[in-house]
């Protein structure tokens, strides 16, 4: 006991090199079973101050998809606005970068070919649900999420700040209404800000400060096939309606639906 106590220091020491070791074997041996990963090129905002905040990736893909198709993306001064029909990947593409921005700056590789962006502060709002315990609704949670990301606001570190269908919890109106100054404070500010939504309103009043980019698919009968591949532009293809005939729903839904949607 004695002799454990005079080198207590120095067992403490051993401890922490091993933990080390063990963490990058095991960082290592998760790499070696990737398709493949890159180390990232990072910088720091504070050294360069003109190029504002950016991301630029290749080939960037989900790790945890058995059969993942990967796609390109550049950002650089703007935001960006992905729409696209229910089930086209756009929650799991900010996902992607979500995961690859926190790999990128803790494990020192990314699941690209290559990844070239400032360091960040992350901050995300995907899959906000209501809180029962605080007697808090879906709209009241998501709006104290979104208040607290602008609270952190940093003039020498971006924010990083992934959104999925900002403030769905409300009306229409009210809906695009605060998300367009939403995305318009963000982008004027220190915040690379990526946004998914079903709202093509959304999109086209955005236009003058993000760029648009939209997953989309092709219905073939009673087939709806899915690329999974990012495209420029605001998507044209919807599939709501398609699904709801796909599963069963009375005629008389679905065909109202088609007739009423010609409306808008």
């Amino acid at each position: 006991m004695g002799l454990i106590n005079r080198h207590k220091n120095d067992l403490v020491k051993l401890h922490i090199l091993i933990g080390r070791i063990d963490a990058l074997i095991a960082m290592a041996s998760y790499q070696k079973s990737l398709n493949y990963y890159s180390e990232p090129k990072l910088i720091h905002y504070t050294e360069n101050k003109e190029i504002k905040h950016f991301i630029e990736t290749k080939n960037i893909y989900h790790p945890l998809l058995k059969e993942p198709v990967s796609n390109s993306l550049k950002i650089k001064k703007r935001g960006v606005i992905i729409t696209g029909s229910n089930a086209s990947g756009k929650s799991t593409f900010l996902k992607t970068l979500g995961i690859s921005a926190i790999f990128a700056q803790s494990m020192f590789f990314t699941f690209s070919r290559f990844y070239h962006s400032c360091y960040f502060k992350v901050f995300t709002s995907i899959g906000t649900t209501d809180n029962l315990m605080e007697d808090e609704s879906y709209f009241m949670t998501e709006a104290r999420l979104l208040k607290r990301i602008i609270d952190e606001e940093n003039k020498n570190t971006p924010i990083l700040c992934i959104l999925d269908e900002i403030f769905r919890g409300t009306n229409t109106v009210e809906r695009i209404s605060t998300g367009i100054e939403v995305l318009k404070y963000f982008t004027s500010r220190n915040f690379c800000v990526i946004n998914a939504t079903h709202d093509l309103e959304l999109a086209d009043l955005s236009k003058g400060f993000c760029e648009n980019y939209h997953f989309r698919e092709e219905i073939t009968g009673k087939d709806i096939i899915f690329s999974y591949v990012l495209r420029r532009g605001v998507c044209k293809t919807k599939n709501a309606i398609k699904i709801l005939k796909n599963m069963g729903y009375p005629e008389e839904i679905y065909k109202g639906a088609i007739n009423f949607s010609k409306k808008f």
